[in-house]
Formats: structure tokens, C-alpha cells, sequence
């Protein structure tokens, strides 16, 4: 699979003698919105001591789907902002999807498919499964 974006390509092709470098997946995670970063940043994915950017064993090739509100979430401040303790775990994740302003403290586990709509909220030491909606924390 080979993915050049063409503002890439057509700044490239300025540059006399230009040559491609094949970067394979397992050196980096393509992150095009702050729901795939989330994804990076969690402990789904493990760092090797030969650098090698891979999705934890126990997970195999399945990742977790997450969507964040594009409200709140879509520039990277305003991500920051709401993660200001790191990400919450997703390593038990199916799915999180979250609309509305949610804040995530320390010590937050995402378990199953998870879905939080509320205008706005603190969650934290909570673990989020499919089967308990979280009860709002301040």
C-alpha cells in the first residue's frame, strides 16, 4: 500500500533529485484526527525497544472505534484540554463515543462499547462499560 497526499507530492516534485524513503506501518500509526490520536495515545498500542509502534498482543489487529465530539475535540488544544491526566485506558475497549463536553480525570477505563452524551462532565477513577452509563462527577 503506498499513500503519497498530493500537497505532499506536488511540494516533492520541486526538489531536484527527490526520492521516496518506505517507512513501514509498524515505524509509525496514521493520525488524521484527534479520535485516532486518542487511540495512539492510549495503552492500546505499545512502544518496542526496537521502536516499533504496534497494537498490544492481547488486542491482536483490533483496535477500539472512537469518535469524539468535533465540538469539543476537534482541534488539538481543545483535545488537551479535556485529557489534561493522559488518556483513559482502551485497552478493554470495543468502541467509545462521546458528545458533549466530557472532561477525563485519572483513572478512567473504557471496557466494551461505551457511549456518553451529556452536555458536559468530569469523569474520573471510573471504569465506563456498555452495561453502567457513568454517573456525573465534579
Amino acid at each position: 500500500m503506498l499513500q503519497l497526499e498530493s500537497a505532499m507530492g506536488a511540494a516533492i516534485e520541486r526538489f531536484p533529485d527527490a526520492q521516496l524513503l518506505c517507512v513501514p506501518r509498524t515505524r509509525f500509526v496514521p493520525v488524521k484526527t484527534t479520535d485516532d490520536l486518542l487511540v495512539l495515545r492510549s495503552d492500546v498500542y505499545t512502544l518496542s525497544d526496537e521502536l516499533l509502534v504496534e497494537p498490544r498482543p492481547e488486542r491482536g489487529e483490533r483496535l477500539p472505534f472512537v469518535e469524539l465530539d468535533t465540538r469539543f475535540y476537534k482541534l488539538l488544544d481543545e483535545f488537551e484540554a479535556r485529557f489534561p491526566d493522559g488518556p483513559p485506558s482502551l485497552l478493554e475497549a470495543d468502541r467509545l463515543v462521546v458528545h458533549g463536553d466530557v472532561t477525563f480525570g485519572p483513572g478512567v477505563v473504557v471496557r466494551g462499547a461505551v457511549e456518553v452524551v451529556v452536555e458536559q462532565l468530569r469523569i474520573e477513577r471510573t471504569v465506563l462499560t456498555s452495561a453502567t452509563p457513568p454517573a456525573p462527577v465534579s
